[in-house]
């Protein structure tokens, strides 16, 4: 059930992230998902959303601090990768726009 309301704010995520919310909304939508997320797999997802509208300064931070520790077989260059390519589907990210 938890996994399920992860799914769907996840996908809420997604389309306010298309109608150019702004990024604290975002920020607290992918924090929820994390705190409902039980698979890996959706876990990872919403890291990679609460990355994508983080400030830049502060991802790798946030890699270090939580998602690192959580998959530990993941580099930050793997991740990073991966948040721009999430950038790059969709929309300019400020990770994107920023830099590392």
């Amino acid at each position: 059930m938890l996994d399920d309301w992860a799914q769907g704010l996840l996908r809420r995520f997604d389309a306010m992230y298309h109608l150019g919310r702004d990024r604290d909304y975002l920020k607290r939508i992918a924090d929820f998902a994390l705190c409902a997320a039980r698979s890996p797999m959706l876990r990872w997802r919403a890291y990679l959303r609460y990355a994508s509208v983080q400030d830049a300064d502060q991802v790798r931070r946030t890699f270090e601090t939580f998602t690192h520790r959580e998959f530990p077989g993941t580099s930050w260059e793997a991740f990073l990768g991966e948040v721009e390519s999430l950038c790059a589907k969709t929309g300019t990210g400020p990770i994107c726009r920023n830099g590392s």
